[in-house]
């Protein structure tokens, strides 16, 4: 082996082990994703969420589903009303 090889290659690992070892130890410091943990639960709405009965949360969330069917209806229609109109004008001068 060649003299730069000899050091290039240990250094190289060397650096890439150090490097592992400080983003683990940052992730662990300042975690990127949520990690589950009671401080962050107020950030999400989690207490709150939990803080409801079952039935508020169904109720909720049926909510939610009929609120968003309807938009998706409501777009769906739009683009129906708007591709009618490309094939009209296309087809119908």
């Amino acid at each position: 082996m060649s003299e730069p090889v000899r050091w290039v290659i240990p250094a190289i690992l060397i650096v890439a082990v150090l490097g592992v070892a400080f983003q683990l130890w940052w992730e662990r410091r300042h975690p990127s994703s949520y990690p589950g943990s009671r401080e962050h639960a107020g950030d999400l709405g989690l207490a709150w969420w939990r803080s409801l009965s079952t039935e508020q949360q169904a109720a909720i969330d049926r909510a939610a589903i009929i609120a968003h069917a309807e938009e998706s209806a409501q777009r769906a229609v739009q683009r129906t009303v708007e591709r009618a109109a490309e094939i009209n004008a296309a087809y119908h001068p």
